[in-house]
């Protein structure tokens, strides 16, 4: 999960490295998020314009603490979370909106635009690491149709989604004829995460098909298909 603090000089912004312990106050039960940092030096305005857009899409739905900006998180890895009430519904790219002051968190579902929880919170701790590490998830968009462009059309709805993934490469497929979209694990190692993405963005997970080229460097491939036309 990476975590966007509100507060940091827009000239600069840091991710801190670590674990917050949450205790949800309805049930008495600690929640821990699972912070995998990231250093957002490179594009801070950019950055700030995506958790500016998330807060601005959950007032939309619900009421938002008045003269307070909260501590904006995305969720990378759900199955460490799903122990706990609180992120029991969550999937890879939610977003948690923690409001320390008003002693608030918000579940937010970018995809769907859709509240998925709400629980009152109180951040007991925050142990930060020496060295950060860094959790990146890289991808390789294929063309799997006949029309020209269409993972660049793609690439608009998949950073909505997935805004801490990283394209790498584009290319087309050796078939066009593919009618829904198919995610691929590289790796042989991240099921788990790779079907959670696929859910994300609406799409197959499967295995690489017969006669596709298995690209280099990424952790998963994507073949885009005729359904996000």
């Amino acid at each position: 999960m990476n975590i966007e603090s509100m507060k940091m000089p827009p000239k600069k912004m840091f991710v801190i490295s670590g674990v917050i312990a949450l205790v949800v106050c309805t049930s008495s039960l600690a929640v821990y998020f699972y912070l995998h940092a990231r250093e957002l030096e490179k594009r801070p305005d950019k950055q700030n314009e995506l958790i500016q857009q998330t807060i601005s899409a959950v007032s939309k739905l619900i009421a938002l603490p008045a003269g307070e900006q909260p501590t904006v998180a995305t969720i990378s890895d759900p199955e460490k979370l799903k122990s706990q009430p609180f992120f029991a519904s969550s999937v890879i790219g939610d977003k948690v909106l923690v409001y320390q002051g008003a002693k608030k968190a918000i579940l937010y579902r970018p995809s769907e635009n859709k509240i998925m929880e709400v629980s009152s919170i109180t951040i007991s701790d925050i142990s930060t690491q020496s060295s950060t590490q860094k959790q990146e998830i890289r991808v390789v968009l294929y063309n799997g149709t006949t029309e020209t462009g269409l993972t660049k059309k793609y690439e608009t709805e998949f950073k909505t989604k997935l805004p801490n993934a990283t394209i790498i490469d584009r290319d087309n497929a050796k078939r066009s004829d593919y009618a829904t979209s198919l995610l691929i694990d590289l790796t042989g190692a991240k099921e788990t995460e790779g079907k959670g993405l696929a859910k994300t963005l609406d799409m197959e997970y499967g295995t690489l098909p017969k006669g596709e080229i298995k690209p280099t460097g990424a952790d998963f491939l994507i073949i885009v298909g005729e359904d996000k036309k």
